[in-house]
């Protein structure tokens, strides 16, 4: 939740100084340690269990599941389903998670989403095939790598919403000059940071110990501003279920 350019935890503020309004860094320890990653060496999993994957020649979000993808993609692998070209398809080299003692790919899965990933660095396309017909054919693929699970620390979380209410504004530059502009004509302090890239948006941190600023929540909720101190509370106490390998169909794994 931090911009580039920034330190992680520092944001842009304003605030009212003497009859200034004025723009200052400051920087939230709660906010750098919201996140933190748990490293589990030598991972197993079922082919049918990674939902996603990280790099493909195909623009992946166009696609719901990697089975859409499979259909879409490759169907000169699964157009017939057969064993020879379950083989083919999961023999490609490239699929180095399979095929590479060390390996650069692994999984990762976060704990506000709880799909597994593959984060490869090649072989989608004959990924998503073998695993289309891996289902359709009943064969198990065992996989096994490293796994980094990405997920928020509940007493970070708790300390950050404890000090701020923090709320998600769209990335619209006139919206947010026009809330600026509130904010300074009312003096009422704000430090504000970008959201992530895919959400297209903007998070504003208002002090709880700025009574202008608090006066301004009410105000933030009856206008239908989500919520994001709340949400991120939800999230951290969200666990985390990864696939349990002894839960999986007992078959023979394809060689």
């Amino acid at each position: 939740m931090t911009g580039n350019w920034r330190a992680p935890g520092e944001l842009l503020g304003w605030k009212a100084v003497g009859t200034e309004f004025c723009s200052y860094h400051h920087t939230i320890d709660a906010l750098a340690n919201v996140g933190y990653t748990e490293i589990v060496e030598s991972w197993e999993c079922e082919i049918q269990d990674v939902q996603g994957l990280c790099a493909s020649k195909s623009e992946l979000r166009g696609f719901e599941s990697l089975d859409a993808m499979a259909v879409a993609r490759t169907q000169y692998l699964v157009g017939q389903i057969t064993h020879a070209n379950l083989e083919k398809s999961l023999g490609w080299y490239e699929i180095r998670i399979l095929h590479r003692d060390s390996t650069d790919d692994f999984f990762a899965c976060h704990q506000w989403d709880g799909r597994v990933f593959l984060m490869n660095s090649g072989g989608s396309h004959h990924f998503v095939a073998g695993r289309y017909l891996a289902a359709r054919l009943e064969v198990p693929v065992p996989l096994k790598g490293l796994l980094r699970v990405h997920r928020l620390s509940q007493a970070a979380v708790s300390q950050l919403v404890g000090e701020y209410e923090v709320f998600a504004l769209s990335d619209d530059s006139e919206a947010f000059q026009r809330f600026f502009d509130a904010m300074r004509e009312y003096r009422a302090g704000f430090l504000w940071t970008p959201l992530p890239r895919h959400l297209d948006g903007r998070a504003v941190f208002l002090p709880r110990g700025d009574a202008r600023a608090m006066r301004i929540v009410p105000l933030m909720r009856a206008a239908g501003h989500f919520d994001l101190g709340a949400h991120l509370l939800e999230l951290s106490a969200r666990p985390v279920r990864l696939p349990i390998a002894s839960a999986r169909r007992q078959m023979e794994p394809v060689e």
